[in-house]
């Protein structure tokens, strides 16, 4: 599965359609064809990266494939489920280290203090990474 996520290209953000496919807001595009990510979003998608064999989405949504998320939710292959329990704003996602990075308009991750990024390990949970900053990070 790993080797398909990354064969494929994906494209996230505000839709209902990707190409002659319905896709609700988030897509995969194999070389030649469109497919849906099992039913969809229920609104925007902001960033996506692969994490953990995984392709871990967040943005405005609420739902992810029909279950309730919380604006972050990794699709394994078949079937959309969420990350975590949402706690925050999250606006972007990059793997950095073996850890999955968010960066957003936050305070807090997992209980501790954030300050607008935090680190997710996929085994232990959301970290802050060290003062974080301030201002939102996008």
């Amino acid at each position: 599965m790993r080797g398909r996520l990354r064969q494929q290209a994906h494209s996230r953000g505000a839709f209902t359609r990707a190409g002659d496919v319905e896709a609700k807001d988030v897509a995969a595009w194999d070389g030649s064809t469109w497919s849906p990510l099992g039913a969809g979003m229920n609104s925007h998608v902001y960033s996506l990266t692969v994490f953990d064999n995984k392709l871990i989405a967040e943005g405005r949504f609420t739902m992810a494939g029909g279950i309730e998320a919380n604006g972050i939710a990794a699709w394994d292959g078949s079937t959309c489920r969420p990350s975590r329990p949402g706690e925050f704003l999250c606006l972007c996602l990059t793997v950095y280290d073996n850890k999955l990075i968010a960066g957003g308009n936050f305070t807090t991750a997992g209980g501790a203090e954030a300050n607008c990024i935090a680190a997710w390990t996929g085994l232990s949970g959301r970290h802050s990474v060290g003062m974080g900053d301030r201002a939102v990070v996008r």
